[in-house]
């Protein structure tokens, strides 16, 4: 079973990260399998998009209101986020021993009438 955990309530808390975490079921033993790259992270926060728009820090951003959806199921887990519009973070399951893989997803969304 992969789970996510993260260290934070606060958004913006300079310790914050995301934590994939590996539970076997039949021990109750849990693993870290992996950590979101803070570069993601920030995307996550606001500060990624304040970054692109000359560095100032948006009031909500600075406040840590941000929803993170977290949903997942065969070794990958998929991040979405209220300031992270239109892409996914995906974590996959790597190879045994490895921390996994981090990656963007563009999403498109088709209205059929």
């Amino acid at each position: 079973m992969i789970g996510g955990l993260r260290s934070s309530f606060a958004m913006d808390a300079l310790c914050s990260t995301v934590l994939i975490i590996r539970l076997d079921l039949a021990t109750m033993e849990w693993e870290e399998a992996g950590r979101m790259p803070p570069n993601m992270y920030r995307c996550f926060t606001g500060l990624c998009e304040a970054a692109s728009q000359g560095g100032a820090i948006p009031a909500a951003a600075a406040g840590g209101n941000n929803k993170v959806k977290v949903f997942g199921g065969d070794g990958k887990v998929w991040f979405a986020g209220k300031r992270v519009r239109g892409k996914l973070a995906m974590w996959e399951e790597g190879e045994m021993g490895s921390s996994g893989k981090w990656d963007w997803w563009m999403v498109f969304l088709v209205m059929v009438m």
